[in-house]
C-alpha cells in the first residue's frame, strides 16, 4: 500500500513555516518569560542573564541555519496568490 502524504506540500516546505509569525513570537516569548520569572522568584540573577543570552543564541542559531525562513515571505500563501491576479 501507498503511504498518505503527511499534508505539507513540498512548496510548503520549501517556503519554509506555514504558521503565522505571531505564532513564533510566542514559541520565543512564553518559556523566556516563565524562566525569567522562575528565577527572579528564586533570586537567581546570574541565571536570569545567562538564560536570556542562552535563549537568543539558540533562536538566532536556529533562524540563521534555516535561513531565517519564518521571516520570509511565502509566496504560496492566498495573500500572495491573490494579489498576483489582475
Amino acid at each position: 500500500m501507498a503511504k498518505k502524504a503527511t499534508g505539507k506540500s513540498a512548496s510548503e516546505k520549501a517556503n519554509g513555516s506555514s504558521k503565522p509569525l505571531w505564532f513564533w513570537i510566542l514559541i520565543f516569548l512564553l518559556p523566556l518569560i516563565a524562566s525569567e520569572l522562575m528565577f527572579y522568584i528564586a533570586g537567581r540573577w546570574g541565571s536570569m542573564i545567562l538564560f536570556l543570552v542562552a535563549w537568543v543564541g539558540f533562536w538566532v542559531a536556529i533562524l540563521h541555519r534555516s535561513g531565517w525562513a519564518i521571516f520570509k515571505k511565502q509566496e504560496n500563501s492566498p495573500k500572495a496568490r491573490k494579489s498576483g491576479r489582475q
